[in-house]
């Protein structure tokens, strides 16, 4: 499958929905067992995208943890009467985001279990950890100034902070690196690495090909796209390219029939049907940001266009990140070009 841009490309795509095997979730901090030997259960999150899936590989003497949680309160609360009736021996996080990594290191504080990671998701977690709130807010607001947000939206951004420090407070100890095309063992079944970029530079996947199963963190979600976005520290990156190149890969490693456990919805069948969608999802905004290039465009003012719906000063982070995305893309594949003048970066359709 061809991921640069054709503005014609799967715009009469039929409709696609994911097969849900297993019926509705569990309720939050509730447990069930979808596949012999793996058990989901939900933590809550503090913010709109209001749960994690978090998974339990393998049998009550030998189990793997994959991902941890928010580290607040009520997460830890959930987890203690799940580890207190098993033998944790191997915590694996996805990628650096604090959903996903926040309770590792208490984790295998309380459980004495090793740690996994790839060594770029550490790397950039630990970056990530030491910048303070108030250094990030500055690049933050420089960065979107540049990028045409400026008012009351800019200035409330001085006033939001992500607060990775307080949601990721320690790292894990001596993590093992994860390392793509590895093969390591949880929970009793040997599953194959697979990293992706895009919405994380190096997000860890794993797939067990004797039962065709795909544990895919945040890059295939059944109802919604994960985010890909551009920050401050690689203005001028394209994750776009890296999220279509690991979808693509994705569709030609992975069976069309693997069940797919998500680290947000519920697991589903269906994988290369989602990838389909999520590929017309951003050809779709590609295509708008062209059309809306009849003048030169800020990512700022590209955000009305895109998102269709009142933003909160979280959401702004976010949609800016990925309009920008969505722009950088353009320019890599030759359709569009940066242009700056007085200090704010536009983009134009290509003169080339």
């Amino acid at each position: 499958m061809a991921f640069n841009i054709d503005l014609n490309l799967m715009n009469n795509q039929p409709p696609f929905t994911p097969d849900y095997p297993f019926g509705a979730a569990p309720a939050i901090g509730s447990v069930t067992e979808p596949v012999t030997g793996i058990t989901w259960f939900r933590l809550p999150l503090p913010f709109a995208l209001n749960h994690i899936n978090c998974w339990i590989f393998g049998a009550a003497n030998d189990c793997a943890i994959i991902d941890a949680g928010h580290y607040d309160e009520a997460t830890k609360s959930i987890w203690q009467p799940q580890i207190a009736r098993r033998k944790i021996n191997q915590i694996v996080i996805t990628h650096y985001h604090p959903d996903h990594l926040g309770c590792g290191e208490w984790l295998q504080s309380l459980t004495g279990a090793a740690a996994y990671m790839s060594r770029e998701e550490h790397r950039i977690a630990a970056e990530t950890r030491d910048m303070s709130d108030e250094l990030e807010a500055q690049h933050r607001l420089k960065f979107f100034a540049l990028h045409g947000l400026s008012g009351k939206a800019l200035a409330e951004q001085q006033h939001f902070s992500f607060g990775y420090a307080m949601s990721v407070p320690h790292l894990p100890r001596e993590p093992h690196w994860l390392v793509d095309g590895d093969t390591i063992p949880l929970g009793g079944a040997d599953w194959r690495v697979l990293s992706g970029g895009g919405h994380s530079n190096d997000q860890t996947m794993l797939y067990e090909s004797r039962r065709r199963i795909l544990l895919a963190a945040d890059q295939v979600l059944p109802s919604i796209s994960p985010n890909i976005s551009v920050w401050f520290d690689a203005p001028d990156a394209d994750p776009l390219a890296e999220f279509f190149k690991s979808l693509a890969r994705l569709r030609a490693e992975i069976p069309a029939d693997a069940l797919v456990l998500p680290s947000h919805g519920r697991p589903f069948y269906g994988l290369h049907g989602r990838i389909d969608q999520l590929v017309a999802h951003h050809q779709d905004r590609l295509e708008l940001l062209l059309r809306l290039m009849t003048a030169p465009v800020t990512a700022a003012e590209s955000l009305t266009p895109l998102f269709e719906r009142e933003l909160d000063d979280f959401q702004i982070s976010f949609a800016m990140g990925e309009a920008l995305a969505h722009l950088n893309h353009l320019v890599t594949l030759g359709l569009a070009e940066r242009q700056e003048l007085n200090g704010v970066m536009r983009f134009a359709k290509s003169s080339r």
